[in-house]
Protein backbone atom coordinates (compact mmCIF):
# COMPACT_ATOMS: atom_id res chain seq x y z
CA UNK A 1 0.00 0.00 0.00
CA UNK A 2 1.51 3.39 -1.16
CA UNK A 3 1.74 6.41 1.45
CA UNK A 4 -0.31 9.54 1.00
CA UNK A 5 1.24 12.98 2.68
CA UNK A 6 -1.43 14.80 3.60
CA UNK A 7 -0.80 17.98 5.63
CA UNK A 8 -1.71 21.53 5.96
CA UNK A 9 0.89 25.13 7.20
CA UNK A 10 -0.66 28.40 8.10
CA UNK A 11 1.44 31.31 8.69
CA UNK A 12 0.31 34.83 9.39
CA UNK A 13 1.42 38.20 7.52
CA UNK A 14 3.20 40.35 9.22
CA UNK A 15 1.37 42.94 10.74
CA UNK A 16 3.47 45.77 9.43
CA UNK A 17 3.54 44.76 6.20
CA UNK A 18 0.28 46.49 5.13
CA UNK A 19 -0.24 43.86 2.49
CA UNK A 20 -3.75 43.44 1.02
CA UNK A 21 -5.45 40.94 0.09
CA UNK A 22 -5.29 41.55 -3.68
CA UNK A 23 -1.77 42.02 -3.43
CA UNK A 24 -1.28 38.76 -1.60
CA UNK A 25 -3.05 36.87 -4.34
CA UNK A 26 -1.06 38.59 -7.06
CA UNK A 27 1.69 37.14 -5.45
CA UNK A 28 0.63 33.72 -5.70
CA UNK A 29 -0.24 34.14 -9.32
CA UNK A 30 2.98 35.51 -10.39
CA UNK A 31 4.00 32.35 -7.70
CA UNK A 32 1.78 30.20 -10.26
CA UNK A 33 3.57 30.89 -13.28
CA UNK A 34 7.60 31.49 -12.21
CA UNK A 35 7.39 29.48 -8.88
CA UNK A 36 11.13 29.01 -8.41
CA UNK A 37 11.73 32.14 -6.01
CA UNK A 38 8.63 30.96 -4.11
CA UNK A 39 8.99 27.10 -3.77
CA UNK A 40 12.48 25.64 -3.12
CA UNK A 41 12.07 22.12 -4.06
CA UNK A 42 11.11 23.74 -8.05
CA UNK A 43 14.24 23.70 -11.03
CA UNK A 44 12.20 24.87 -13.60
CA UNK A 45 8.65 25.42 -14.56
CA UNK A 46 7.63 26.18 -18.21
CA UNK A 47 3.97 27.60 -18.76
CA UNK A 48 2.37 26.07 -21.74
CA UNK A 49 -1.26 27.34 -21.89
CA UNK A 50 -2.42 30.40 -19.88
CA UNK A 51 -5.54 32.81 -19.52
CA UNK A 52 -6.89 34.72 -16.78
CA UNK A 53 -7.94 31.99 -14.52
CA UNK A 54 -5.84 29.24 -15.49
CA UNK A 55 -2.32 27.90 -16.05
CA UNK A 56 -0.55 24.92 -17.65
CA UNK A 57 2.74 24.19 -16.87
CA UNK A 58 5.56 21.52 -17.17
CA UNK A 59 7.36 21.21 -13.78
CA UNK A 60 10.86 20.09 -12.61
CA UNK A 61 12.00 19.55 -9.46
CA UNK A 62 15.33 19.97 -8.26
CA UNK A 63 15.26 15.82 -7.32
CA UNK A 64 14.94 15.61 -10.93
CA UNK A 65 11.03 14.08 -11.18
CA UNK A 66 8.79 16.25 -13.52
CA UNK A 67 5.01 16.98 -13.87
CA UNK A 68 2.29 18.63 -15.65
CA UNK A 69 0.39 21.02 -13.51
CA UNK A 70 -3.10 22.15 -13.96
CA UNK A 71 -3.50 25.30 -12.01
CA UNK A 72 -6.70 27.51 -11.15
CA UNK A 73 -6.48 31.05 -9.88
CA UNK A 74 -9.99 31.58 -7.85
CA UNK A 75 -9.32 35.43 -7.03
CA UNK A 76 -9.42 37.13 -4.23
CA UNK A 77 -8.38 33.42 -2.43
CA UNK A 78 -7.98 30.55 -3.86
CA UNK A 79 -4.69 28.92 -6.42
CA UNK A 80 -5.16 24.97 -6.69
CA UNK A 81 -2.08 22.42 -8.72
CA UNK A 82 -3.26 19.31 -9.57
CA UNK A 83 -0.28 17.24 -11.24
CA UNK A 84 -0.72 14.26 -13.28
CA UNK A 85 1.45 12.73 -10.51
CA UNK A 86 -1.57 12.92 -8.43
CA UNK A 87 -0.56 15.33 -6.38
CA UNK A 88 -3.23 18.34 -5.38
CA UNK A 89 -1.87 21.40 -3.62
CA UNK A 90 -3.42 24.44 -2.68
CA UNK A 91 -2.78 28.07 -1.87
CA UNK A 92 -5.40 30.25 0.08
CA UNK A 93 -5.03 33.52 1.70
CA UNK A 94 -7.42 34.14 4.41
CA UNK A 95 -8.30 36.23 7.97
CA UNK A 96 -8.77 34.94 10.90
CA UNK A 97 -11.23 36.54 13.98
CA UNK A 98 -8.13 38.85 14.55
CA UNK A 99 -7.95 40.43 10.89
CA UNK A 100 -4.75 39.05 9.93
CA UNK A 101 -4.31 38.00 6.61
CA UNK A 102 -3.03 34.41 6.33
CA UNK A 103 -1.03 32.18 4.02
CA UNK A 104 -2.07 28.35 4.07
CA UNK A 105 -1.32 26.06 1.48
CA UNK A 106 -2.49 22.13 2.14
CA UNK A 107 -0.33 19.16 0.29
CA UNK A 108 -2.13 15.83 -0.77
CA UNK A 109 1.04 13.81 -2.63
CA UNK A 110 0.87 10.19 -3.33
CA UNK A 111 4.25 8.82 -2.31
CA UNK A 112 4.33 5.59 -4.78
CA UNK A 113 6.85 2.66 -4.02
CA UNK A 114 7.01 3.34 0.00
CA UNK A 115 5.16 0.94 2.28
CA UNK A 116 2.90 2.61 4.62
CA UNK A 117 4.37 2.87 8.34
CA UNK A 118 7.67 1.73 7.07
CA UNK A 119 10.98 3.73 8.29
CA UNK A 120 11.25 5.10 4.66
CA UNK A 121 7.54 5.82 4.97
CA UNK A 122 8.35 7.73 8.22
CA UNK A 123 11.48 9.38 7.00
CA UNK A 124 9.73 10.64 3.56
CA UNK A 125 7.01 11.98 5.29
CA UNK A 126 9.04 14.49 7.48
CA UNK A 127 10.95 15.35 4.56
CA UNK A 128 7.59 16.07 2.89
CA UNK A 129 6.53 17.88 5.78
CA UNK A 130 10.16 20.24 5.99
CA UNK A 131 9.29 21.13 2.24
CA UNK A 132 5.65 22.40 2.85
CA UNK A 133 6.45 24.41 5.35
CA UNK A 134 9.71 25.59 3.57
CA UNK A 135 7.21 26.71 0.58
CA UNK A 136 4.77 28.35 2.58
CA UNK A 137 7.76 30.32 4.50
CA UNK A 138 9.66 31.24 1.40
CA UNK A 139 6.62 31.91 -0.63
CA UNK A 140 5.41 34.52 1.99
CA UNK A 141 9.00 35.97 1.86
CA UNK A 142 8.80 36.32 -2.07
CA UNK A 143 5.40 37.77 -1.54
CA UNK A 144 6.84 40.59 0.91
CA UNK A 145 9.70 41.38 -1.29
CA UNK A 146 7.76 41.61 -4.12
CA UNK A 147 5.53 44.69 -2.01
CA UNK A 148 8.43 45.81 -0.76
CA UNK A 149 9.89 46.48 -4.71
CA UNK A 150 6.53 48.07 -6.25
CA UNK A 151 5.38 44.85 -8.07
CA UNK A 152 2.23 43.74 -6.72
CA UNK A 153 0.59 47.50 -6.83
Amino acid sequence: MSVIFSHAYTVAFPKDSKITWSQAFEGLRYKAGVPMSFVPAIAAAEVLEQNSGYIKRHTTLKNGAQMLEDIHLYAPSLVTFKANTGQLVTNLISENAQGELLLTFTFYIPVPDVVSGSKVAEAKLQELEEAGKGAVLQSMKTILAMLEEGKLN
